[in-house]
């Protein structure tokens, strides 16, 4: 089984979102990026989640949807409130990185 490696991010919200993440998969047992598939299959999603999104959820910067992110913590038994949290202060950060204000609008 591949190790699920931890994304290179900065100190700060989203180091904090991916820790809690990869720490819940310890605490699973690190199911595998399959076994994750297999286990997220309901009626509205018969097929599960597409192996290569939850394997980008662990391993990209970028983050996912919550649902996503949401249906794998379930999956992993994780504290899903815990981890709203920090998945919305790093998206909350990752949006200002990728939609910053225009020069001359800065607030004082």
């Amino acid at each position: 089984m591949a190790r699920l490696r931890k994304p290179l991010v900065p100190d700060g919200p989203v180091r904090l979102y991916f820790e809690r993440l990869h720490a819940m998969h310890l605490a699973a047992g690190q199911p595998s990026v399959r076994q994750l598939q297999r286990a997220t299959r309901s009626a509205r999603r018969p097929t599960g989640i597409n192996p290569t999104t939850i394997h980008d959820a662990f391993v990209k910067p970028r983050l996912r949807e919550w649902e996503v992110v949401q249906e794998i913590a379930r999956q992993l038994g994780g504290d899903l409130h815990e981890l709203f949290l920090l998945w919305r202060q790093a998206r909350d950060v990752q949006l200002r990185y990728c939609n910053p204000e225009p020069r001359g609008t800065a607030h004082t």
